[in-house]
């Protein structure tokens, strides 16, 4: 395989070009452009001496046959069209062997592929570019047009990076294969000052990994970037990209955010894997009756059902487990997403794309004329996006949405706020599920502890709620959960339906306050309860919970 690298490597070596050149070469391969063009724009050569170079270099000849005579026949095996576009001529065929003559002898990945498509055994010369416009007329019997500046079917940019490709795709191969059997939901890939630091974040928790030498940050960070199809010589803008590896029989999906840091670029991967994200609803931690109410709520053929939390509090496992209680033949299901997190079979999965400049909102009006029977929208952001969401709820469409607020209750302020009416919310909101998530305990190592009435006493919900009298938390380890008493994480819930008094309550606007405190009067158990419950159960620790009882 022909090197860029090296060839731009042996450049500098004769001092025919400087660093912030062989840069610009991998940039503008990046970008499409054939390597012959730069090396004529940045070195003072004519083509004849850089061709001469290449040959030498390369150990390839250079095809230098005047009076050599095409046979027509070779026409068959490349149309005129792309022997212009790859600069690629063939010149004779000798059983299953084509002799090829190109002008850029680095786009061996095409040659690869076009060897591949042919069945052919391919040798690679090279041409002068007189040579190729005089034998491209005598082959295709009309004149080659002027070279294109750049070629969209490059395909393979991995021959062109500066290092040694096995050993650099295995070694982060390698921490992704560790992220996945350590059950990590992220990988920090961080530049520092001196060292590229790779940390994983496990339920919840950021850990180091590894500390990697300093060149590791532009190997680990142009892979990622070439895997996701992003611009690696864009290192002064944040880019967001996708994409899939098959890791230990599973085909997993990551989702890449790059920012620029003094240090480097910073780059944060999401590990989106199956199992994860389809879980069923009881998989995912909740109560019989939180279940048993959500299922009903699940069967309606319309209406409003708002997923609440912050950022990584299991929102999306949850919508996607509950599309896939609905998922039937006799369904048509629509997501508007940003971006598309796992795809779902037998669902119409839309993705909502900046540049484009689309948004939930005209994406929605769009879905809306697909005949839907229940729509996702992966975040209420704004007003426009509410109201149509809450118009299309009450016109006969069962609505999914998240929402980044603190409670259940809280999604209700939100949602005024937005200024959606009063009258829209209690029309359609079937249900509002707020969550978090906590880390299960190791049963074997847990200790019991036991509660402080007064404490628990402050905060009861309501009085007919039984106060348990101990609880669980961690212990200092053992070896059936291998020194680690918190491992592997569930949901804690709460479920809020609207009961006539609270939906009079909305509509005369009353405060947050009088709200909260009348759905914990009728039906509402904070999710922080739902957690000490588990914690009693010994599913989860109770320091895991305390942290989302209130201040007071």
């Amino acid at each position: 395989m022909y090197s860029f690298s090296n060839f731009l490597k042996h450049l500098r070596e004769k001092e025919l070009l400087q660093e912030a050149d062989e840069l610009a070469g991998y940039a503008a391969l990046d970008r499409g452009e054939f390597a012959t063009d730069f090396l004529l724009r940045r070195i003072p050569w004519r083509e004849e001496e850089l061709k001469q170079h290449l040959s030498s270099h390369l150990n390839i000849e250079l095809f230098l046959h005047r009076e050599f005579l095409l046979e027509s026949k070779l026409s068959l095996w490349m149309d005129a069209g792309l022997s212009a576009k790859l600069r690629c001529l063939p010149l004779e065929l000798d059983g299953k062997q084509l002799k090829v003559a190109v002008d850029d002898p680095f786009f061996l990945p095409l040659w690869e592929k076009i060897e591949n498509d042919l069945s052919l055994d391919l040798e690679v010369c090279l041409i002068l570019r007189s040579d190729f416009q005089s034998y491209y007329r005598q082959l295709y019997q009309c004149s080659a047009p002027d070279f294109q500046p750049h070629c969209s079917l490059q395909d393979n940019l991995l021959t062109y990076l500066p290092w040694s490709l096995e050993k650099e795709t295995d070694e982060l191969l390698d921490v992704l294969e560790q992220a996945y059997k350590e059950h990590a939901t992220d990988i920090h890939f961080e530049p520092q000052r001196n060292a590229l630091r790779v940390r994983f974040r496990i339920d919840g928790i950021l850990s180091l990994y590894r500390m990697y030498q300093e060149d590791k940050k532009l190997v680990f960070l142009s892979r990622l970037k070439i895997w996701s199809e992003l611009n690696i010589a864009q290192q002064k803008l944040p880019q967001d990209g996708q994409f899939q590896k098959t890791i230990f029989g599973e085909v997993v999906d990551f989702r890449l955010s790059t920012i620029p840091l003094i240090h480097g670029e910073k780059a944060v991967l999401r590990l989106l894997r199956k199992a994860q994200l389809l879980s069923s609803l009881r998989e995912l931690g909740m109560s019989s009756e939180i279940l048993l109410r959500f299922k009903e709520i699940l069967s309606r053929p319309h209406g409003m059902i708002l997923v609440c939390g912050p950022t990584a509090s299991g929102k999306t496992t949850t919508l996607y487990s509950a599309l896939q209680q609905l998922n039937r033949d006799s369904m048509n299901i629509v997501t508007i997403e940003d971006p598309v997190e796992f795809q779902l079979s037998g669902v119409q999965q839309m993705q909502i794309r900046d540049s484009l400049h689309a948004t939930f909102a005209t994406g929605l009006r769009a879905v809306l004329r697909q005949d839907p029977d229940v729509i996702l929208i992966g975040e209420i952001r704004d007003h426009e996006t509410a109201e149509v969401a809450f118009q299309a709820a009450l016109t006969g469409h069962l609505v999914f949405a998240s929402l980044h607020t603190e409670d259940a209750v809280g999604a209700i302020a939100r949602l005024l706020d937005m200024g959606i009416e009063p009258f829209l919310l209690t029309s359609t909101i079937s249900g509002i599920l707020s969550q978090r998530l906590v880390r299960r305990i190791c049963p074997e190592c847990a200790i019991r502890i036991s509660l402080d009435p007064h404490w628990l006493k402050r905060h009861q919900p309501r009085a007919d709620i039984p106060l348990p009298d101990f609880a669980y938390d961690a212990g200092p380890g053992c070896t059936q959960c291998q020194y680690h008493p918190l491992k592997h994480r569930i949901g804690i819930f709460e479920l809020l339906t609207l009961s006539q008094e609270l939906r009079e309550l909305i509509l005369k606007r009353a405060s947050l306050n009088r709200i909260r405190e009348h759905a914990y009067q009728s039906d509402l158990i904070p999710f922080y309860w739902d957690g000490l419950e588990k914690a009693r159960q010994g599913i989860t620790a109770l320091s895991e919970v305390l942290p989302y009882f209130p201040l007071s």
